[in-house]
């Protein structure tokens, strides 16, 4: 509720520790050092955003599947996450190992 104290002012949702509004860049570097501390390493905003989409091409959802779960609107987008994980599929497919499924939403 002290957030929204501010909002006609400041229509955002996300702000400082001080009651400021996070810029672009500060937000993109708090979700990193939240990501960081909650061991994603390497990952931002963007990566843990698409990160859903990933996981599910890589179970083998189809994009239809995938969007309609995670109201992922480019489908591009969604064939480029499932080719990636059909190549990495064939890759792990010797004979001996397959991609295990994942995570279900």
């Amino acid at each position: 509720m002290e957030a929204l104290d501010g909002f006609e002012k400041y229509p955002v949702w996300l702000l400082t520790d001080y009651g400021k509004p996070r810029s672009v860049n500060g937000l993109s570097q708090w979700m990193a050092k939240n990501a960081r501390e909650a061991g994603l390493i390497g990952k931002t905003a963007h990566g843990l955003g698409k990160y859903p989409d990933i996981e599910l091409a890589e179970a083998s959802y189809t994009s239809m599947q995938i969007r309609s779960r995670t109201g992922q609107q480019d489908l591009k987008a969604l064939e480029v996450y499932i080719r990636d994980a059909d190549r990495k599929r064939v890759l792990l497919s010797n004979g001996k190992s397959k991609m295990p499924k994942r995570i279900e939403f």
